[in-house]
Protein backbone atom coordinates (compact mmCIF):
# COMPACT_ATOMS: atom_id res chain seq x y z
CA UNK A 1 0.00 0.00 0.00
CA UNK A 2 1.48 3.56 -0.89
CA UNK A 3 1.43 5.70 1.76
CA UNK A 4 1.65 9.98 2.30
CA UNK A 5 5.50 10.85 0.97
CA UNK A 6 5.70 7.73 -1.30
CA UNK A 7 6.36 5.38 1.20
CA UNK A 8 5.28 1.65 0.97
CA UNK A 9 3.69 0.21 3.98
CA UNK A 10 3.35 -3.80 3.56
CA UNK A 11 1.32 -6.05 5.89
CA UNK A 12 -0.31 -9.38 5.17
CA UNK A 13 -4.18 -9.22 6.68
CA UNK A 14 -5.39 -12.01 4.88
CA UNK A 15 -2.79 -14.30 5.21
CA UNK A 16 -2.35 -13.82 9.06
CA UNK A 17 -6.53 -14.29 9.06
CA UNK A 18 -6.00 -17.77 7.14
CA UNK A 19 -3.57 -19.58 9.89
CA UNK A 20 -5.24 -22.15 11.02
CA UNK A 21 -4.98 -23.04 15.11
CA UNK A 22 -3.44 -26.47 16.63
CA UNK A 23 -6.45 -28.53 17.47
CA UNK A 24 -6.05 -29.20 21.49
CA UNK A 25 -8.75 -31.22 22.78
CA UNK A 26 -10.17 -29.87 26.22
CA UNK A 27 -9.25 -32.58 28.42
CA UNK A 28 -5.62 -32.28 27.17
CA UNK A 29 -5.61 -28.81 28.69
CA UNK A 30 -5.70 -30.14 31.79
CA UNK A 31 -2.76 -31.79 31.40
CA UNK A 32 0.03 -29.54 29.76
CA UNK A 33 3.22 -31.39 30.25
CA UNK A 34 1.71 -34.55 28.29
CA UNK A 35 3.25 -34.84 24.56
CA UNK A 36 1.96 -33.52 21.62
CA UNK A 37 0.18 -36.71 19.16
CA UNK A 38 1.50 -36.86 16.17
CA UNK A 39 -1.23 -35.39 14.66
CA UNK A 40 -0.67 -32.21 16.57
CA UNK A 41 2.62 -32.24 15.49
CA UNK A 42 2.36 -31.93 12.06
CA UNK A 43 -0.36 -29.37 12.82
CA UNK A 44 2.49 -27.16 15.34
CA UNK A 45 4.89 -27.71 11.59
CA UNK A 46 2.08 -26.37 9.75
CA UNK A 47 1.24 -23.19 12.02
CA UNK A 48 5.00 -22.62 12.65
CA UNK A 49 5.64 -22.11 8.73
CA UNK A 50 2.47 -20.17 8.24
CA UNK A 51 3.73 -17.64 11.39
CA UNK A 52 7.36 -17.98 10.17
CA UNK A 53 6.93 -16.86 7.01
CA UNK A 54 4.46 -13.83 7.95
CA UNK A 55 7.68 -13.18 10.67
CA UNK A 56 9.95 -13.14 7.16
CA UNK A 57 8.09 -10.75 5.14
CA UNK A 58 6.48 -8.26 7.73
CA UNK A 59 6.39 -9.21 11.10
CA UNK A 60 9.57 -9.22 12.73
CA UNK A 61 8.34 -8.40 16.24
CA UNK A 62 7.23 -12.18 15.92
CA UNK A 63 10.79 -13.29 14.77
CA UNK A 64 12.02 -14.83 18.54
CA UNK A 65 9.03 -16.21 19.60
CA UNK A 66 8.35 -17.95 16.48
CA UNK A 67 12.15 -19.16 16.77
CA UNK A 68 11.62 -20.74 20.19
CA UNK A 69 8.76 -22.99 19.57
CA UNK A 70 10.71 -24.13 15.91
CA UNK A 71 13.12 -25.82 18.32
CA UNK A 72 10.35 -27.54 20.18
CA UNK A 73 8.98 -28.65 17.42
CA UNK A 74 9.99 -32.66 17.82
CA UNK A 75 9.83 -32.64 21.84
CA UNK A 76 6.18 -30.41 21.78
CA UNK A 77 4.02 -30.65 24.57
CA UNK A 78 0.51 -29.98 25.28
CA UNK A 79 1.48 -26.08 26.51
CA UNK A 80 3.98 -25.81 23.38
CA UNK A 81 0.78 -25.84 21.39
CA UNK A 82 -1.60 -23.67 23.65
CA UNK A 83 1.15 -21.35 23.45
CA UNK A 84 1.47 -21.34 19.82
CA UNK A 85 -2.03 -20.95 19.20
CA UNK A 86 -1.99 -17.77 21.30
CA UNK A 87 0.37 -16.74 18.46
CA UNK A 88 -1.71 -17.50 16.10
CA UNK A 89 -4.17 -15.85 17.70
CA UNK A 90 -1.99 -12.47 18.24
CA UNK A 91 -0.96 -12.58 14.81
CA UNK A 92 -4.34 -12.21 14.09
CA UNK A 93 -5.50 -9.49 16.19
CA UNK A 94 -2.67 -7.58 14.63
CA UNK A 95 -3.21 -8.58 10.96
CA UNK A 96 -3.78 -5.09 9.85
CA UNK A 97 0.09 -3.92 11.29
CA UNK A 98 3.27 -4.37 8.91
CA UNK A 99 5.98 -2.77 8.05
CA UNK A 100 6.54 0.50 6.42
CA UNK A 101 9.51 1.66 4.18
CA UNK A 102 10.02 5.46 3.88
CA UNK A 103 11.30 6.97 0.61
CA UNK A 104 12.08 9.92 2.58
CA UNK A 105 15.53 8.98 3.92
CA UNK A 106 18.36 11.69 3.95
CA UNK A 107 21.75 10.96 3.61
CA UNK A 108 21.16 7.35 4.11
CA UNK A 109 23.16 5.21 6.42
CA UNK A 110 23.27 1.39 7.72
CA UNK A 111 22.52 0.59 11.01
CA UNK A 112 22.21 -2.91 12.94
CA UNK A 113 20.79 -4.18 16.38
CA UNK A 114 21.29 -7.02 17.61
CA UNK A 115 20.56 -9.25 20.95
CA UNK A 116 21.19 -12.70 22.25
CA UNK A 117 19.88 -14.78 24.91
CA UNK A 118 22.06 -17.63 26.68
CA UNK A 119 20.55 -20.82 27.08
CA UNK A 120 17.28 -20.22 26.55
CA UNK A 121 16.45 -23.32 24.22
CA UNK A 122 15.43 -25.93 26.10
CA UNK A 123 18.54 -28.08 24.34
CA UNK A 124 20.61 -25.61 26.28
CA UNK A 125 21.80 -23.59 23.17
CA UNK A 126 21.77 -19.55 22.62
CA UNK A 127 19.25 -17.93 20.41
CA UNK A 128 20.14 -14.59 18.23
CA UNK A 129 18.02 -12.05 17.16
CA UNK A 130 19.26 -9.27 14.64
CA UNK A 131 17.96 -5.83 12.56
CA UNK A 132 18.87 -3.95 10.10
CA UNK A 133 17.81 -0.81 9.24
CA UNK A 134 18.39 2.11 6.45
CA UNK A 135 18.27 5.11 8.50
CA UNK A 136 18.67 8.89 8.39
CA UNK A 137 22.17 10.49 9.01
CA UNK A 138 20.05 12.41 12.30
CA UNK A 139 19.49 9.26 13.64
CA UNK A 140 22.89 8.11 14.36
CA UNK A 141 23.05 11.54 15.89
CA UNK A 142 20.05 10.65 18.46
CA UNK A 143 17.89 12.49 16.80
CA UNK A 144 13.95 11.49 15.11
CA UNK A 145 14.00 10.14 11.65
CA UNK A 146 12.61 7.97 9.16
CA UNK A 147 14.39 4.38 8.86
CA UNK A 148 13.06 1.87 6.84
CA UNK A 149 13.74 -2.21 7.81
CA UNK A 150 16.03 -4.21 5.33
CA UNK A 151 16.48 -7.70 7.06
CA UNK A 152 15.94 -9.27 10.09
CA UNK A 153 15.48 -12.59 12.21
CA UNK A 154 15.91 -14.59 15.19
CA UNK A 155 17.51 -17.92 15.18
CA UNK A 156 19.64 -20.72 17.25
CA UNK A 157 23.23 -19.20 17.68
CA UNK A 158 25.21 -22.32 15.60
CA UNK A 159 28.05 -22.41 18.44
CA UNK A 160 27.83 -23.17 22.24
CA UNK A 161 27.69 -20.23 24.25
CA UNK A 162 29.49 -20.69 27.33
CA UNK A 163 28.34 -17.65 29.10
CA UNK A 164 25.96 -14.09 27.64
CA UNK A 165 28.58 -12.52 26.41
CA UNK A 166 30.06 -15.29 24.63
CA UNK A 167 26.40 -15.44 22.86
CA UNK A 168 26.07 -11.73 23.01
CA UNK A 169 29.71 -11.66 21.09
CA UNK A 170 28.76 -14.35 18.87
CA UNK A 171 25.59 -12.64 17.41
CA UNK A 172 26.91 -9.15 17.20
CA UNK A 173 29.35 -11.17 14.99
CA UNK A 174 26.59 -12.68 12.79
CA UNK A 175 24.73 -9.31 12.28
CA UNK A 176 27.64 -7.51 11.06
CA UNK A 177 27.68 -10.12 8.68
CA UNK A 178 23.82 -9.54 7.36
CA UNK A 179 25.03 -6.00 7.78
Amino acid sequence: KQIVNCGIRLFQEVYSLGIDEISVEGSQEQKPKDQATSRQKWELRGALGALNWKCTQTAPWMSATVSYYQGVQNDAAIDDLMMVNKLVRESKALADVGITFYSDIQEPRLACFSDASWACRRDGSSRGGVICLLVSKTFLQGKESAFSPLGWGSRKLPRVARSSTSAEAQQLGNSLDSL
